[in-house]
Parts: C-alpha cells; structure tokens; sequence
C-alpha cells in the first residue's frame, strides 16, 4: 500500500510540473507575441507623430508662402484644414476609445485567466497536502482499530467465561442433587430393609 502511495504521489507530482512548464511556456509565448504588438504599435505611432510633424512643418511654411502671395486662398485653405482635423481627432479619439476598451478587456481576461490558474494550483496543492495528510492518518486509524478489537476480543472472553462458569456451576449443581437423590433413595430403602 505504501508503494502505491509514493508511486501515487511521484506520478502526480510529474503531471502537476509538466503542467506548470506547459503553463509557463504559453505565458512566455502570449508575453513575446504581447511585447511585440506593443512595439510594433509604439514603432508606428512615432512614424505618424514623425510624419505628422513634417507635414505640419510643410503645411506652415507653405501657409506663410501662401499668406505672402494669396490672403484669401490661406483663409479658404485654413478653415478647411481646421475641418479636417476636427474630423482626424474625432477618429483618433474613436480608435483611442476602441483600443481603450481592447486593452481593458484583454487585462481583465488575462487576471481572470491567471486568477483561474492560481485557483487551480492551489486545488492542486491542498489536494496533495489532504492526500498526504490522510495518508499519515492510516497508521493511526490501524492502532486505533486494533487496540478497539483486543478490547472486543478481551470482552468477548471474559463474557464467554462467566457464562461458561455459571454453566459449569449450575451443571456441578445439578449433578450434585442428581446424586444427593439417588443417595436418598438409596438411603430410604436401606431403612426400609
């Protein structure tokens, strides 16, 4: 029984690592494949921040090339640019909210997905300690039940004994009277002689 128990635990022990390495080795993968998008990301905004300054550097020394050569096609032109980016920043500010709300959600799918690992880590473990907690009970239960049956059995005995020297007792008893009673007969029929 006791080899079974280690066999036991060192099997359990092998599949609860191999889990945590498969567990490990996801959580490294999901972090590169993380690391990357975010770098990728920030890559690409600084290009449009890069772009978007050289532009607006191209736009404001051509405004003050226009402003000198045309006033009324600067006003045409700036009232329409401030359109434009009214418009821009109303879609970055909705692409902003959209990628708010995808981060948000993949963190909270993330701590609910690592609050359910640890969960079932520590099911594991209190398993592993509740096992090995009842094992180290066995040998105790086994005294237990056996002094519990020496005292059944010394009870047994000693009832059996009572009974048997009552038996033995009333058995003598009885012998006794059976011969007191042919003594007597025979002792009344000496008289009688």
């Amino acid at each position: 029984l006791h080899a079974v128990i280690v066999f036991q635990r060192l099997i359990r022990g092998f599949l609860t690592r191999s889990f945590v390495k498969r567990r490990e080795s996801a959580r490294i993968r999901l972090q590169k494949v993380l690391r990357g998008t975010v770098l990728r990301r920030r890559t690409a905004r600084i290009d449009a921040a890069s772009a978007r300054i050289a532009a607006d550097w191209h736009g404001y020394r051509t405004r003050r090339w226009m402003k000198k050569r045309h006033s009324a096609a600067i006003l045409i032109q700036s009232n329409y640019r401030r359109w434009l980016d009214r418009r821009r920043v109303s879609k970055r500010q909705r692409a902003a909210a959209r990628i708010r709300a995808a981060w948000l959600g993949h963190r909270v799918r993330r701590r609910v997905q690592s609050e359910f690992s640890i969960a079932l880590v520590q099911a594991h473990i209190r398993g592993a300690l509740t096992r090995r907690r009842i094992a180290q009970w066995a040998p105790a239960a086994a005294a237990i039940q056996r002094v519990w049956r020496a005292r059944q059995r010394r009870r047994r005995f000693r009832t059996r004994v009572a009974i048997a020297v009552v038996l033995q007792k009333h058995a003598r008893r009885h012998k006794v009277t059976r011969q007191l009673s042919t003594l007597h007969v025979k002792a009344i029929g000496c008289q009688r002689i």
